[in-house]
């Protein structure tokens, strides 16, 4: 199963960089999460003490029991995001 998961991320992950897909800026410690949908970084807070202004969400799916993690960027392609304004996570950068 670990080859298999090893498998699909590197199908998805075209490009792994030190830098959001969503904002471009740089990442810190426990501020990455990898997008389900397409594999590429983007900042959400990993830690309840870390403070980030958060370019995607985490949500649990029922249907697979499981977290699944999504970048603003596809979150917008797929009509999921709020036109409001950003979403902040515990603080801005």
């Amino acid at each position: 199963m670990g080859a298999l998961l090893r498998e699909n991320v590197g199908a998805l992950n075209t490009e792994i960089t030190d830098v959001c897909v969503c904002c471009r800026r740089p990442f810190r410690a426990h501020d990455r999460a990898i997008c389900t949908s397409c594999g590429a970084g983007f900042h959400l807070a990993m830690r309840i003490d870390v403070v980030v202004e958060e370019c995607g969400e985490v949500w649990i799916n029922d249907e697979l029991e499981a977290l699944e993690f999504g970048c603003n960027r596809c979150l917008d392609k797929a009509g999921r995001m709020e036109q409001s304004s950003p979403k902040e996570g515990r603080g801005a950068v």
